[in-house]
C-alpha cells in the first residue's frame, strides 16, 4: 500500500525517486494516512481548483492538512473570493491567522 502511495505522489509531483524516497523517510505521517484520503486531497485540488499539482511547490507537502476542516472550506471561500491563490498560505494558518490574512470573517470558515 505504501508503494501504491509513492507512485500516485510521484506522478502527481513530477518528483524523481531520491525526493520521494527522502519524502518517506522525513514525513511518515503523510504516508500513514488513508488512500482514499490522498487521492480525494489530490483530486480537489487538481480539479476543483484547477492546480497543475507538477508546478506547486508545496506539493506534495500539502497533503498533511484535514480535508474536511481546512483544505476543503478554505479552498472553496477563497476560490470564491480571491480567485487563484497560494495553497501554503491558505493552509499552513491557523483558523485566525487564515481569517487576518485574508480579511475574512471568522463566521464564515
Amino acid at each position: 500500500m505504501i508503494r501504491l502511495k509513492i507512485e500516485l505522489m510521484a506522478y502527481q509531483s513530477g518528483r524523481d525517486p531520491i525526493y520521494m524516497r527522502n519524502f518517506v523517510k522525513r514525513h511518515p505521517d503523510i504516508m500513514i494516512k488513508s488512500m482514499s484520503s490522498l487521492e480525494a486531497k489530490i483530486s480537489y485540488m487538481s480539479r476543483n481548483l484547477n492546480r497543475q499539482l507538477k508546478k506547486e511547490p508545496s506539493f506534495p507537502l500539502i497533503l498533511c492538512y484535514n480535508y474536511n476542516q481546512v483544505m476543503r472550506p478554505r479552498g472553496d471561500l477563497l476560490k470564491e473570493k480571491v480567485g487563484h491563490f497560494d495553497l501554503e498560505t491558505a493552509f499552513a494558518r491557523t483558523d485566525e491567522g487564515f481569517c487576518k490574512h485574508w480579511g475574512i470573517d471568522i463566521k464564515e470558515l
